[in-house]
């Protein structure tokens, strides 16, 4: 994964503005627009079997935190949810938390059908990050999934600690009584602020780096903080801001007149989709720099000549191999190998041999 000191090279040898294009380039070449869209049907449809898949496991909770969790779940009901429904959701959760029952083979049995339900937004963020590296070959399907589901579960955790610093920590500080209990006033609060502001924005770092660096189907070193995890966080910022201005000022009352009880769902699936966009730019961000250090040309830049950076490391040569390995042209490769007509040791990187997915201009 690309690094901040690996931007020295870039700009020595490519240039900021020539960067720049190729990263332009690159974002329309891997139909980065198509693949968000299709991230947030799937970050969307993965949020309620990861729900699904946090009840599962409240029959595993210990006995003297139960009945706390019940009311507190039986208060959220009462306040969500009509009667009808609500005392169908209450019988439910009785069953669940009914220390009485033996079901605890089939319970792991729902709880690993929900994890690999609620897994699928993470497979699908994979599946464009490798698109995003111009890989074609993957991981082994049952890699691919492990990997998504761990993944699933350490980049959620970090999200509900983020969400628990932020907007909800925000509302619990805004009540003027918890407030003076606390003594956040004056110096206190500043520090209070600075300290969960701060922690929030190094959890977003730590959960982009588990993306970019588990993400692709390529061994790279482990860099805590890349360019593109910079600009995700940095552009995030800046639209979270906006779209909460928007928001508060001109869109709730007309999503509301024209979606009713649907517009939630419709902002929730923009902001998905934005958050989608930048996300993947920014892992075009750090394939460029990597394409620019190991001396690779990407579909962004299939003629142009490119550096290889001096004395590279162990761990980015093994990168440089298995990029070679998985990109476009890598099977017809083998399988000339296999047929003892192994190509030239001068051949050309295959991504530079016109489209990096040519079934695609074939089907034009």
């Amino acid at each position: 994964m690309a690094r901040l000191r690996d931007l020295t090279h870039v700009m020595k040898t490519v240039g900021l503005v020539q960067f720049v294009g190729r990263v332009w380039k690159e974002t329309l070449d891997d139909s980065v627009l198509t693949w968000a869209a299709a991230l947030a049907y799937s970050w969307m449809f993965a949020i309620f079997p990861f729900l699904i898949f946090l009840l599962a496991l409240l029959p595993f909770m210990p006995p003297q935190y139960k009945g706390s969790v019940e009311k507190q779940i039986d208060e959220q009901i009462a306040y969500v949810a009509p009667s009808a429904a609500g005392d169908s959701l209450r019988s439910a959760l009785k069953e669940l938390l009914d220390e009485n029952r033996q079901t605890a083979g089939l319970l792991s049995v729902g709880i690993l059908l929900a994890l690999y339900a609620a897994s699928g937004g993470m497979n699908a963020t994979m599946a464009a990050l490798d698109r995003c590296y111009d890989i074609e070959i993957g991981r082994r399907f049952m890699v691919q999934r492990s990997m998504a589901a761990v993944l699933t579960i350490g980049v959620a955790t970090l999200i509900i600690l983020v969400l628990c610093l932020v907007p909800v920590a925000t509302q619990i500080v805004s009540n003027p009584s918890i407030k003076t209990y606390l003594n956040l006033e004056g110096a206190w609060g500043v520090v209070f602020n600075f300290s969960r502001y701060f922690i929030a924005l190094m959890l977003c770092l730590t959960i982009l780096s588990l993306v970019y660096h588990f993400g692709p189907s390529v061994r790279s070193h482990w860099t805590w903080i890349s360019p593109g995890s910079i600009f995700v966080v940095v552009v995030w910022a800046i639209l979270a801001f906006a779209f909460r201005y928007y928001i508060d000022n001109f869109a709730a009352a007309s999503y509301a007149k024209t979606y009713g009880v649907v517009g939630s769902i419709v902002l929730l699936l923009m902001v998905l989709y934005v958050d989608a966009i930048v996300l993947l730019i920014g892992a075009e961000i750090n394939s460029e720099i990597d394409f620019s250090v190991l001396g690779l040309n990407s579909s962004a830049n299939r003629t142009g000549a490119t550096t290889v950076r001096e004395n590279l490391s162990t761990r980015e040569k093994l990168m440089l191999l298995d990029i070679q390995r998985r990109r476009p042209g890598a099977t017809a490769m083998a399988a000339m190998a296999a047929a003892g007509k192994p190509p030239p040791p001068d051949a050309p990187d295959p991504a530079a041999q016109g489209a990096v997915y040519p079934m695609e201009e074939k089907n034009l």
